[in-house]
């Protein structure tokens, strides 16, 4: 039995419309898919045949029906329809005239909403300015809106958690491996030499890098003080801070407990280095009733001198000596007021400890 396709649908362009219901039966934009009622599997399929003769030259035979690509004139024996879309281009970067014998399928300006002019097409009958939807300007900066402030594992459970180095706790006497590893690593750098060596940061390099720390500065980030872990405190006086170590903490404490108003100083001074570099010194504590910066160090330094002699604001450098006996005084729970506190700390200003 033929089936007469003409009076089961109406063609209008790239459309396909049932006759009997109005109903969308195909659209060149779309993958092929059942969307009417009215007409059979059989029927439908020899619509889907009709539309694929635009791609194929199709010769049947007692084996089943042969399909030539119009355009590359290869016999294809099977996934016909993706033959047609990379033959055509369509996935990939197509020319304009290959684009201009199909342009109906598509839009002409990205379906991402930058504006931009279509450059890739693909089956879905998307068309983008870019090779993926995804790195389309706009998409990008919606996604990263949408991201913005927002925990990517909040809710889940960290994919790390439990998991642990293989070789954690090992060297190179206990472990072969890190014993070969290490020996690997020696060599390589005995042959070639360092990547970095003989090399130096250029000015521009410095700078950028100069700027991007100051702006984290300004942003409220601390860095790490050496070895030094970092304590979260929450004091009645100056909230909820961040210290360095447990002699900034046991300091951080003792002000709490003479109930003198202090807070963790943001404030950040300029001064020069030994080797003429600019950087930046940030005491750890001010207090506002003794107008006085105060700095916890447990080890003196060159560079800790060269602060010094270029700070202009009062300074009390705390030392080893005074916090054993603050955290003394904190195990015992002694009554101490803050005329004693500040007695202990006042004379070791920065010009007595240079």
């Amino acid at each position: 039995m033929t089936i007469k396709l003409k009076d089961n649908y109406i063609k209008n362009d790239t459309h396909w419309f049932c006759k009997t219901c109005d109903g969308e039966i195909y659209s060149g934009k779309k993958k092929y898919i059942k969307m009417c009622s009215c007409l059979d599997k059989k029927e439908q399929f020899s619509i889907y045949e009709d539309y694929l003769s635009n791609f194929y030259t199709i010769n049947p035979s007692k084996y089943g029906s042969k399909y030539i690509c119009k355009k590359c004139n290869h016999l294809i024996s099977n996934t016909r329809e993706q033959h047609a879309f990379y033959c055509l281009g369509l996935g990939t970067r197509r020319s304009s005239e290959c684009f201009n014998s199909k342009s109906e399928l598509f839009s002409k300006y990205c379906d991402m909403g930058c504006g931009q002019e279509s450059k890739f097409f693909y089956k879905s009958g998307k068309s983008y300015c870019c090779n993926l939807g995804a790195k389309c300007p706009v998409k990008v900066s919606i996604d990263r809106q949408k991201k913005l402030g927002k925990n990517p594992l909040a809710g889940k459970i960290h994919p790390m958690l439990g998991v642990t180095s293989p070789n954690k706790g090992k060297t190179k006497e206990t472990s072969e491996i890190v014993a070969k590893q290490a020996l690997s690593i020696k060599n390589t750098i005995k042959l070639n030499g360092h990547n970095w060596t003989g090399k130096k940061h250029s000015a521009e390099t410095k700078l950028k890098f100069s700027e991007g720390m100051k702006e984290r500065y300004a942003s409220g980030w601390e860095p790490v003080c050496g070895r030094a872990k970092k304590y979260k405190h929450s004091s009645p006086i100056a909230g909820n801070i961040t210290v360095d170590g447990t002699w900034e903490l046991s300091f951080a404490q003792m002000l709490d407990k003479v109930n003198i108003p202090w807070n963790r100083n943001r404030k950040r001074f300029d001064y020069i280095k030994p080797n003429n570099e600019e950087s930046t010194y940030q005491p750890d504590f001010f207090v506002p009733s003794w107008n006085t910066y105060i700095e916890v160090k447990g080890y003196q330094t060159d560079l800790d001198d060269c602060k010094w002699k270029q700070f202009n604001e009062p300074l009390l450098i705390v030392k080893k000596s005074h916090i054993y006996t603050i955290k003394k005084w904190l195990k015992n729970n002694e009554n101490i007021d803050s005329n004693l506190f500040f007695d202990l700390i006042k004379e070791s200003t920065k010009e007595n400890n240079l």
